[in-house]
């Protein structure tokens, strides 16, 4: 039992992460076409010490994830944050997504970040 402890703090990541799709609306079809659907990321910091942590996205491009004043955001230890964001996506785009991740990378440690698959929902594909 003290070794499985020992095992389990020793590999244990430096952050937790939980991404959710704000489901009220699932998703809104903007003025211009454009089909939004928008998220909420909670980061808990477990280490010992302030970290920043960098928000990306794999799958869609760069300029589709808004996440307002918020490209990084730093964390006390022991503490959350919460972090908005939105994808938009052209409408052609939006019909052929059907999801993408969200990369969550603690800044100065590459090798520690995380991704979280999420769902993109469009008119042509709800849930």
């Amino acid at each position: 039992m003290s070794a499985y402890l020992v095992y389990s703090i020793s590999t244990r990541g430096s952050f937790d992460r939980a991404v959710n799709q704000i489901r009220q609306p699932l998703y809104v079809v903007l003025s211009d076409g454009d089909i939004r659907n928008r998220y909420q990321i909670r980061i808990t910091n477990k280490a010992a010490e302030d970290q920043t942590y960098m928000i990306s996205a794999r799958g869609i491009p760069q300029e589709a994830l808004d996440l307002g004043n918020f490209r990084e955001i730093t964390i006390k230890p022991g503490h959350s944050g919460l972090v908005q964001a939105s994808v938009r996506l052209p409408p052609a785009q939006a019909t052929q997504t059907q999801g993408f991740e969200l990369v969550i990378t603690p800044q100065g440690k590459p090798a520690e970040a995380r991704s979280e698959a999420v769902r993109f929902d469009s008119p042509s594909r709800p849930r």
